[in-house]
């Protein structure tokens, strides 16, 4: 994992750039993502679902990213507890300017 400080708009904002296994490791060891749904009061369903999916644009972020005759693993980064792809990412990085240090 790399951590980088970035700023906006005056505040200082710590993005974690993890490889898709580095991902799954720390936010899915089961490797299965849940959501808790109520139906009825009092009733709560677990959902469970394998797909990884940016917080922001909300495409499906796959392990493996084929470039020309190239693979690569995918980086996902970690904004605030939200999970973005690496396009999102950069858009939003390049809204700020990185923290000298």
């Amino acid at each position: 994992m790399k951590t980088f400080a970035m700023k906006r708009n005056g505040c200082t904002e710590i993005i974690e750039q993890y490889t898709f296994d580095e991902w799954m490791v720390n936010f899915r060891p089961d490797g299965v993502g849940k959501i808790s749904i109520g139906s009825f009061p009092g009733k709560i369903d677990t959902v469970t679902f394998t797909e990884v999916c940016c917080d922001f644009c909300n495409a499906e972020i796959v392990r493996d990213v084929r470039e020309k005759e190239n693979t690569r693993q995918s980086i996902l980064h970690v904004l605030s507890g939200w999970t973005i792809c690496e396009e999102c990412a950069e858009q939003y990085k390049s809204e700020m300017k990185e923290v000298e240090k």
